[in-house]
């Protein structure tokens, strides 16, 4: 079975096409910085935009099992309203992404790949969808990479189907590769 590299059954549950995105964006940390790094960047971030930043708490889900989907998709539809994505999370991109919400990520230049939870493959992945400008690099000079970063973000928010543009063909791809191998699935 061929695999297409930096994408999974995540990138396709999404509804890429909201009416209007809203004024805020969201965000959800947990792989590359402290809490004291992520107030610092939410913050700025805030400043710099003029958008509120909302959380989204997609990594401690606790919720009994029987809400879970209903949970899931709040959350889906919150990404899917915001002007853009802030986070450090791969599977947070690739959903932000699939609800038609482009994405701004943090790594840190890359320590010891020891798992699958690792900052190389974030920016591999951006780098695959033509994105990479989207990375934030987190140095001692984080608010020269978020304001790099961000320098354009209400072009990266209007503009978001062509922005990710390269995500949805691969997204395609993995959809044809799956038709091919198990059937025609519907996607």
């Amino acid at each position: 079975f061929p695999v297409t590299i930096g994408h999974g059954c995540a990138s396709l549950y999404g509804n890429p096409t909201p009416s209007k995105k809203g004024e805020y964006f969201v965000y959800s940390f947990k792989r590359t910085l402290n809490s004291e790094e992520i107030e610092k960047i939410v913050t700025h971030v805030e400043k710099i935009t003029g958008l509120k930043g909302v959380p989204v708490d997609w990594l401690n889900n606790t919720w009994p099992r029987r809400f879970f989907h209903i949970k899931l998709g709040l959350q889906l539809r919150m990404m899917n309203g915001a002007a853009f994505s802030l986070t450090d999370i791969y599977h947070f991109s690739i959903c932000s992404m699939a609800q038609g919400t482009p994405v701004f990520c943090v790594f840190k230049p890359n320590i010891k790949i020891d798992s699958t939870l690792n900052e190389e493959k974030k920016k591999i992945l951006f780098e695959m969808i033509r994105n990479d400008d989207l990375l934030i690099n987190w140095t001692s000079d984080w608010k020269l990479e978020v304001d790099r970063a961000l320098s354009d973000w209400s072009k990266v928010s209007l503009y978001s189907g062509d922005r990710l543009a390269g995500f949805y063909n691969l997204r395609n791809n993995f959809k044809n590769l799956l038709n091919e191998s198990l059937g025609n699935l519907g996607y």
